[in-house]
């Protein structure tokens, strides 16, 4: 076993579950059998009915990336090759406009898919600072208002509230609150620990392969100027998270160790 410590680190953005097989299978039949549904409009229409192949290009490169994308692009290519361009089903291509054509239609394809897919990739970022910046500001009004309250609330409901902000930003299994007064900090030493940097520290051994993956489980300490008041334990469902939400996720965890230092003073 190894006995070192490692960090997991993420790209801005980085989040998010990878094609399964069926995708790729999809990715490449479908384009092919648009290819064969357009025979009826292949010999002088051929050229325009292979303009129509660039739409399952898109369609998988916006949803599910670039490399479902590109392969969608080679399967449209072939299919166009095969069923549209003469001699017919086979893979050969005599004249030179057709064979314009058919890389025509290959670097058309690539090029919008990969396009298509940053622009989905952009607009799904997007959305998820949004609905990170609002579990935020959520969290930062409920501590501000409870801070001007004249009556102190009580603390297990901003722990509480802070345990269900972590769960729908982290898309949590569960996410169990340990005070100080049940846990010593010295037998967890090692054990995977979510920082304030949005980077998780452990044993080596207790990290996943993957790093944008949370170990299971993985600690979020929550500790003022003068003492560490607790921990949350979380279990991750999802597979995979940001680095922009560990940060809010930290960030969160901040705000409520400031108000429970406010209210011991």
């Amino acid at each position: 076993m190894e006995l070192g410590f490692g960090t997991v680190d993420l790209e801005p953005g980085n989040k998010g579950d990878r094609p399964h097989i069926g995708i790729f299978i999809g990715a490449t039949l479908v384009p092919f059998a648009i290819s064969a549904a357009l025979i009826p409009l292949r010999g002088d229409l051929a050229h325009s009915a292979g303009i129509i192949l660039v739409v399952p290009i898109i369609a998988f490169a916006l949803y599910w990336g670039t490399f479902p994308g590109s392969i969608a692009a080679a399967s449209a290519a072939i299919g166009f090759d095969f069923f549209l361009l003469p001699p017919y089903y086979t893979p050969r291509i005599d004249k030179p406009e057709d064979i314009i054509a058919g890389i025509t239609l290959l670097s058309v394809g690539l090029v919008v898919g990969q396009v298509g897919s940053r622009l989905a990739r952009m607009d799904r970022r997007s959305t998820e600072r949004l609905r990170e910046l609002s579990i935020l500001e959520t969290h930062a009004q409920m501590i501000a208002d409870r801070t001007n309250e004249a009556e102190p609330v009580d603390t297990a409901q901003i722990i509480d509230a802070t345990a269900e902000n972590l769960i729908n930003l982290l898309d949590l299994e569960s996410c169990e609150w340990e005070p100080m007064t049940d846990w010593d900090p010295s037998s967890t030493v090692g054990q995977p620990t979510l920082l304030d940097n949005g980077q998780i520290i452990g044993r080596m051994a207790d990290l996943p392969e993957d790093r944008s993956q949370l170990p299971n489980p993985v600690e979020l300490v929550v500790a003022g100027e003068q003492r560490p008041y607790g921990r949350f334990i979380l279990v991750p469902n999802r597979a995979r998270t940001s680095i922009e939400e560990r940060r809010i996720a930290a960030t969160l965890c901040r705000l409520t160790s400031t108000y429970l230092s406010a209210q011991e003073n």
